[in-house]
Formats: structure tokens, sequence, C-alpha cells
């Protein structure tokens, strides 16, 4: 088992005993003394935290000689390691690691370069500098690296994970290996392992596997669970935590809503960007339209003359054939507005409308351009015969013009935001918000009628809908 049975928590969810061996935290919550029983190693681990509660130095076996040491930028990332007098410094590009080197030589003359996929942490490949040894990497859907090859693609190293995270390193045959004998530091959902410490380093914490619990408080409270050192939300074989800070669920229900999946997507449309959108069509700065209707030679009380009426709507549902009227509220994917239409630049009645424009209005006619009562352009226009079909469709997996619309993956980017994924902010950076609209009145349009059977006048039906004389 990986996991310390009959744990005794506090009232804040430290743990107080594990193993029947006392575990001490300081007044922040970050631990202190992590007992020989909780310890894959058997041996007991002391740690030092600086005033933002990162661990800066770690003591193996409680010996008062201090074994590893991190230092930090002012971003709070890892930017360098110490152990046993060796220096490794890490270079970062946002939140990834791209190069390493031994400090006190060249940045030039690095170690190790990595190279990564479309997920924070995906390496795909380690280069050597000294020699352009390559050492490529195999996930499994969870991120957690399963194997590395070599450049003929013979296996160097496998890894196996206990339900918590634990890794079990063996050499491409099976046998087992007391640490990486390749220096691979990537292991359990795309993180590193400290195979001194038996620590995962998660960026903002450090995570413990053997307890399956991060060895601080969550800086950012309650946001995704009610325990603070909760890992993974108890759920470590279906979930992801990058950043140590928020877990996202790699998987849903139904299996069509993956964090993996929705990233791949984001990437391939976000490589399209910049060939569709100069194609959208603006919106209409206001949805304030004239509808007139006049009557000639029309009688009441037998006497002739001519009658002129004029209405002026806030929300105009005279609409071009081209446009769709998708009512209020926009079925709650933009809320606030009062009105939305959707302009498409192609004919829906042929099957092959694929660019469509949201466009917001509020009460009072006037475009709404900012999130998240605006609309958003959309690519692929839904209600379209031939348009609505599975989730790997709209991955590219077919022809794009039967790809569905994009409800869908907003509908995904909506679920991964609720586990605590900032999906939505990524869905708006490849369906953007057209911000520029165009003066040209909406439409005008005019009725004429004739007398009527006993000289009686009837005007045209309007609609009844909110409107200023």
């Amino acid at each position: 088992m990986d996991r310390v049975t009959h744990p005794t928590p506090s009232h804040t969810h430290e743990l107080v005993t594990a193993g029947g061996q006392g575990v001490t935290h300081d007044t922040k919550g970050n631990m202190l003394l992590i007992p020989a029983s909780v310890r894959s190693n058997s041996s007991p681990l002391v740690l030092t935290w600086d005033f933002d509660n990162r661990m800066v130095s770690a003591d193996v076996g409680e010996d008062i000689v201090i074994d590893v040491t991190h230092q930090y930028d002012a971003l709070g990332r890892r930017v360098a390691r110490t152990a046993s007098g060796s220096t490794t410094v890490f270079v970062q590009v946002d939140q990834q690691t791209i190069c390493d080197y031994a400090s006190g030589t060249a940045p030039a003359s690095s170690t190790y370069r990595y190279l990564y996929g479309s997920y924070i942490d995906e390496p795909i490949v380690r280069i050597a500098t000294s020699n352009s040894e390559t050492t490529w990497y195999h996930r499994n859907q969870q991120y957690s690296i399963v194997a590395c090859t070599d450049s003929s693609g013979a296996a160097t190293e496998r890894y196996a994970y206990t339900a918590y995270g634990l890794p079990i390193i063996t050499d491409g045959s099976g046998t087992v290996r007391t640490s990486s004998a390749i220096g691979n530091r990537y292991t359990y959902t795309g993180r590193e392992w400290d195979g001194v410490l038996g620590l995962y380093h998660y960026r903002a914490r450090m995570y413990e596997a053997t307890v399956g619990r991060f060895c601080s408080r969550d800086p950012n409270g309650y946001l995704d669970s009610r325990n603070l050192f909760q890992g993974l939300l108890s759920s470590p074989t279906t979930s992801v935590d990058p950043s140590g800070l928020q877990c996202v669920p790699n998987w849903n229900e139904d299996g069509t809503c993956t964090i993996a999946k929705f990233l791949d997507w984001i990437a391939k449309e976000r490589a399209e960007l910049a060939t569709w959108i100069p194609k959208i069509e603006p919106c209409p700065c206001s949805l304030v339209c004239t509808v007139k209707f006049e009557c000639n030679n029309c009688s009441s009380n037998g006497v002739k003359r001519r009658i002129n009426h004029t209405q002026r709507y806030r929300s105009c549902l005279y609409l071009p054939r081209e446009w769709a009227f998708e009512g209020t509220d926009v079925f709650g994917y933009h809320p606030d507005p009062n009105r939305q239409i959707e302009i498409r630049t192609t004919n829906c009645e042929s099957g092959t409308c694929t660019l469509g424009n949201q466009c917001s209005h509020d009460r009072n006619g006037n475009l709404i351009t900012s999130l998240p009562g605006a609309g958003s352009a959309d690519r692929y226009a839904g209600f379209c015969p031939g348009q609505w079909n599975e989730w790997d469709s709209w991955l590219g997996n077919i022809n794009p013009l039967l790809r569905i619309g994009d409800v869908k993956p907003f509908d995904c980017a909506d679920k991964l935001q609720k586990a605590g994924c900032p999906a939505i902010a990524w869905y708006y950076t490849v369906r953007p918000v057209v911000k520029k609209c165009s003066n040209t009145p909406l439409s005008l349009f005019e009725y004429s009628c004739k007398p009527l059977e006993d000289n009686a006048y009837n005007s045209p039906k309007v609609p009844e809908i909110d409107h200023e004389k």
C-alpha cells in the first residue's frame, strides 16, 4: 500500500499522527517533520519553509544535515536545486523548464533541453547538449510517463505507479531500480519526482505520494476541495494538478470531455485563427429598426385620406433570412442580453454555413462587447444540416464542414472551469468577441394596405414586442 493506514487529521485537515508516529506542522500548516512510518525510504524528513510557504531546504534522516535546497525567482518559480554540493539551474519559459544546466557553467552549455506537447506537463523529448543523445517520453492518458526510449526506439526505462503516484522504476526489461539510471525526473502526471526527498514538485507545493496529500496548504484556499491538503481530489488515477493549486479531472462521465482533448482542440484552432476571423461579418451597433407602413386612398367615415404610421423597435424581430434569431438569455451561454442574433456568412439552407458572429444587444438595442454578455465568433455555427456529429468530429477527424457547432466545445470548457481549470478563458482565445460593428441601419420595412369592406381601415399586424412610437 502507498497510503498510511489510520492517519489522524486535525480540525484543519493536518495530519497529527500517521503509522503510529507524530507529524508536525508550523502555524501556517506547512509540514515540518514527516516521520519514517510515512516515508517510502523509511527515513524521516525535516522540511524548512520560507515566508511564502515554499520549501527551501530538506534534511533526510533528521541528522541535522541539509540534503536538498531550493531557490525561487520573483514569480515563485523554482529556478535552482542543490543536492550533494551540486546545483542545477532550471531555465523557465512561463511555467515550463526548457533546459537545465550546472551552476557555474554557461547557460549555452546546458545539460539537457526539453520539448513539450500541447499540455504544460507533456514532455516529448529530452536532448543532451553534450552528445545530442535523445530520450523520448511516452505517457498514458493521465500524462504520467510510462516509458523512456532512445533514438533507436529501445526502452531505456519503464515506470509504474501506486494508486497515489509513488513511482516504481525498472529498466527496459523490467528489472526494478532504486532510482532513475538515466536521470529522469518527469514521472507521475508529468510532474517532477525528487528521488532524494521522495517528494513530487508540483510547482506551488510539494506532494507526498505515500500519504496522497500535499505538504502545505492550498494557497488558493477552498477553491476545489474542502481539504486544503487533499491531493488530486482523492482521484489520483484520473486527475491532474499541474500547478499544485487546482485539481483538474482528466475525464468526464461519458469520456467525451477531457483536458487533453480540449487542449488539443485549442492548439489546433489557435493555429488556424487568422484564416477565418477576418471573414466574420460585423454586428449591427444598434438593433433598433424602423417599421413604416402607410395606406393610400383609405377611408374612414367616408372620408378618403392617406395614413402614415411609423414605429421604432428596440429589439427588432424582422431579420434578414441569413440571420438566425436565438431569442433571450441564449440558453444561459451569454447572460444579460435582451436579444441575440447570429450573422452567418454563407447560405445555411445549403448546409454549408460555417462562420457566424453572435451579436448580443441590451434592452435599449445597443451592442454588448464585454463578456460574459457579449456574443463570440463561431467558426462552426450550429443549426445547419449535416453539422451535428460526435465530439471527435470537431477535433478534425472528418471533413471540417461536418463538424458540430461550437456549443459542445464551450460545454466542455464549462465543465473544466467548474473543476478549477481556466478553460473558458482559453476558449475565448480561439472564439473571440469581435468588437467591431456596423453603423448601417438594420432594416427599413414598408407596408401598404388597401381599403377593406365597409370602408373600414385596419392597420397590418405588427409583433407585440417592446417599442416606442
